[in-house]
């Protein structure tokens, strides 16, 4: 902030010059007048950048101009037609834009900024349903993109079909707005069989291969997955080979959020990919856990466990059922 502040006018004038000696003084005394002025006008460039914070003056020292006070930069806009990106800092989980912030997705991503999210996962489809998020995309992206907020799109392949899995997945990937905004990455949720998948190390590598000669070497794709821990056998190996992250699911249930998180990042990083945990924001009840809503210190230890692991995002699952303690932990999570 840089303020420029005048002088009080009441320098003497010039009076008659009586004597020679009174007229030396008097010169003298403009010299030094017009130097003291200029010295108000110009600014030394030195003297400019140490006004890094508000100058403070006497009452009656008035400013002359006005203070200029620079916010924080805002995060730049994601332009239509951006590269995909891998996510990186905080995330939340979407199911529908209809689920969150009362279907407006103005308001949802306005709390997304406000809770330093720098991104959100948003399902779009699923073999059972199809390929049905289009219109969630042309609401949320645009918007989205203008705040600086990046947009993974996230489908579940039951992998009965392998092969229409994959195209599925590319349909999401190229799929563009009416002004050309797409997603920034893409995730398969790859679940077990005691979800109704078709999970075997076959299948699991033929939708893997498949979905990454489609899309290219480059397009970041990030597997959610399983925790090995508990999930012995699963083909994490597979599917690790042509993901470019992983997304574990740490949901703790009745265990210790941070223990949990650090065992599965020690479980997967033999297989040299970023890991990128998901937690817990919902009622376990569900998966016969604690019936209620974990309480905030439970999120706040899943967070500083994942960050004393160096890992570069984390995200929870999932917006409509996050209550405000939740959101307050993320929030006061530093990125």
């Amino acid at each position: 902030m840089i303020s420029v502040y005048g002088r009080d006018s009441g320098t003497s004038p010039l009076g008659r010059v009586a004597t020679d000696s009174g007229m030396v003084a008097g010169v003298l005394g403009l010299v030094a007048t017009l130097v003291g002025f200029a010295g108000v006008m110009v600014l030394p460039e030195s003297t400019l950048k140490s006004h890094s914070a508000a100058l403070v003056r006497p009452a009656h020292d008035r400013p002359l101009a006005a203070t200029l006070v620079t916010a924080p930069p805002a995060t730049p806009a994601i332009p239509p037609g951006a590269p995909p990106v891998l996510p990186r800092g905080k995330g939340m989980w979407l199911h529908y834009v209809r689920q969150a912030a009362g279907n407006d997705p103005a308001a949802l991503v306005a709390k997304a900024k406000e809770t330093g999210l720098s991104h959100v996962y948003l399902r779009l489809g699923s073999s059972k349903d199809g390929f049905y998020g289009q219109a969630d995309l042309n609401r949320l992206l645009p918007v989205a993109h203008a705040a600086g907020l990046r947009v993974v799109g996230w489908d579940f392949p039951y992998l009965f079909d392998a092969e229409a899995d994959a195209h599925r997945a590319v349909a999401q990937i190229a799929y563009a707005t009416p002004d050309g905004h797409r997603i920034d990455a893409f995730s398969s949720d790859i679940e077990t069989r005691h979800e109704g998948v078709n999970i075997s190390v076959p299948v699991a590598d033929t939708y893997s291969r498949r979905l990454r000669e489609l899309v290219g070497p480059d397009y970041p794709l990030i597997a959610t997955i399983p925790r090995p821990r508990y999930n012995r056998g699963f083909p994490f190996a597979e599917i690790a080979r042509q993901f470019d992250a992983l997304a574990p699911m740490v949901y703790w249930l009745a265990r210790d959020p941070a223990v949990e998180v650090d065992q599965a990042v020690t479980d997967l990083a033999i297989l040299g990919k970023p890991v990128m945990p998901v937690g817990q924001a919902y009622d376990p009840g569900v998966d016969g856990g604690p019936p209620g809503p974990p309480p905030k210190e439970h999120l706040v230890r899943f967070i500083q466990a994942a960050q004393s692991r160096g890992v570069t995002s984390y995200s929870f699952w999932v917006w409509h059922h996050a209550t405000p303690d939740h959101w307050a932990a993320i929030r006061e999570a530093r990125s």
